[in-house]
C-alpha cells in the first residue's frame, strides 16, 4: 500500500466512514421499496434477501480546484448478481457527510 492509499484508509478508518455509508445505505433503501414501490418491484428489489450490496470503492475527489471529498461507493446486484445500480455517500475533508446518491439504472 503507497502513502496516498494509506492515509485515505487511515482518513476513512478515523471517521467511519464505511460504517456511515452502510448506516445511509440501507436508510436510502427502505426509503426507496416505499415510497418507489413499484420500481422496487419491477427491479426485484423487494426485501434485503432479494439484492447484494458491495463495497466497490473508495475515491477521494477534487473538484475544480476548490472542494475535496472523500466518496464511498456500493454497487447493487441482485442475487444472480445481476447489476442494478449504485449508491454514493459523499464526505468533506473533515469527515462529515455532505451529500448521497441512490441510483437504479
Amino acid at each position: 500500500m503507497n502513502s496516498f492509499e494509506s492515509n485515505l484508509q487511515s482518513f476513512v478508518d478515523e471517521y467511519k466512514l464505511i460504517d456511515e455509508t452502510w448506516k445511509s445505505f440501507w436508510k436510502n433503501y427502505n426509503s426507496y421499496i416505499i415510497e418507489d414501490k413499484d420500481e422496487a418491484l419491477e427491479m426485484g428489489m423487494i426485501n434485503k434477501e432479494s439484492i447484494v450490496p458491495d463495497l466497490y470503492s473508495i475515491a477521494y475527489k477534487k473538484i475544480r480546484e476548490t472542494k475535496e471529498v472523500i466518496v464511498v461507493t456500493i454497487e447493487i446486484h441482485d442475487t444472480s448478481y445481476r447489476y442494478l445500480g449504485y449508491y454514493d455517500a459523499v464526505y468533506n475533508i473533515n469527515g462529515e457527510f455532505e451529500d448521497d446518491f441512490f441510483v437504479i439504472k
